[in-house]
This record gives C-alpha cells, structure tokens and sequence, in this order.
C-alpha cells in the first residue's frame, strides 16, 4: 500500500506540474496558427497579383524559366532565383542542377513540418489540459470546495477550445500550402529542365 500511495503521489505531483507548461505551449502553438494566417493571406495576395487564378495566364506567361518568374511567388520564387543563379556559374552540369532541385524540394517541404506537427500537438495539448485539472477538480469536489471544482473546470474546456482552435488553424492552411508547394515544384521542375538542356553532363569535356 505504502508503495501504491508513493507512486500515485508521484504521478499526480508530476500531472500538477505539467499544467503550466501545457498552457503555455498551447499558447505558443495558438500564436504560431494565428501567424501562419496572416503568412497565408499575404502570399495569398502575391499569387493573386502574379494572376495564378488566371486559367489563362499559364498559356501566356511563355514556358520554362519565363513561365516559372511570372507566375511563383514566395518562397518558391525565392528558390527559384537562387536556382537560376546556381546555374549560371561556370562548371555546373546536369548532375549539380539535379542535385539543386532536390535540395530545393526539400526545403520547401521542411518549410510546412511546423504545420504538421502543430496538426498533431495542438489537439493532443488541448487534451493534456482537460485532463490534468479534472483530476485536481474531482479532487476538489471530494472535499466539497465547488469554487476550486469550477476554477479547474473552466480551465480544463478552455485549453481544450485553444487546442482544437489551433489544430484546424494548422490543418487548414498546411492543405493550401501543400497545394502551393506541389504547383510550384512542378514549375521549378520545369524551368530547372530547361535551363540544364544546355549544361554539359559531368564529366563531359565541354
């Protein structure tokens, strides 16, 4: 029994303790989803003055290089710039201009790994919140204490509320930003083949 009791304190004292450091990432995770918001709406806005909503333009905007300046926006065209300045440097060769589109790839992708894990975490934090102060509250109302109950019981639904708040936040814009991603990849991937056309495969002589 006495070991019973010393591990049931130890697992409540560790649940108490971990209360604050759950609110205080929900918030910090809340804080990240509202930001990611307004990143979104601004490079929303980018892409709506470059005329990606235009069926048209894509017909228009030329093919390759041409069509990849007009029409990304944000961190693909960043990359894409980069990409094109890579290309230009004396001794790069077909091998290289594919090894630079991977890299590119990959570091649009890594760019949404905080929506991802904010998916997930955000919820499974909201969850930790509830729970930890139902034990103190329930513990409360053994004791008959109804104002300590309620205190825990408000705290409880809202870290709930902030935790889904933040996980549709993140899903919601981790889905248009995945779409992004995969339109501008293709561009870049289609840029990046023509501009390489005109390197020498390594090891060539030319």
């Amino acid at each position: 029994m006495r070991l019973e009791a010393a591990l049931s304190s130890t697992i409540y004292l560790i649940s108490g303790a971990l209360l604050y450091p759950v609110m205080l990432f929900l918030i910090a995770g809340f804080a990240a989803a509202v930001a990611a918001s307004g990143a979104v709406l601004a490079e929303w806005l980018e892409r709506s003055r470059r005329g990606r909503g235009d069926p048209g333009l894509g017909r228009e905007a030329g093919t390759g290089p041409e069509r990849a300046a007009r029409l990304l926006a944000g961190a693909g065209l960043r990359r894409f710039r980069e990409l094109e300045q890579a290309l230009e440097r004396p001794g790069c060769t077909r091998r290289a201009a594919e090894d630079l589109y991977l890299e590119i790839e990959q570091n649009l992708w890594r760019r949404l790994d905080y929506l991802q894990i904010l998916v997930r975490v955000g919820p499974s934090l909201g969850l930790m919140g509830t729970l930890i102060p139902m034990g103190t509250g329930l513990a409360a109302l053994g004791r008959g204490d109804l104002s300590r109950l309620s205190g825990d019981l408000v705290v409880a639904f809202t870290t709930t509320v902030v935790g889904l708040a933040a996980g549709i936040l993140a899903f919601a814009w981790l889905t248009v930003r995945k779409r992004w991603v995969a339109d501008d990849l293709r561009l870049i991937r289609t840029a990046a083949e023509t501009l390489a056309a005109a390197l020498p495969e390594e090891g060539d002589g030319r």
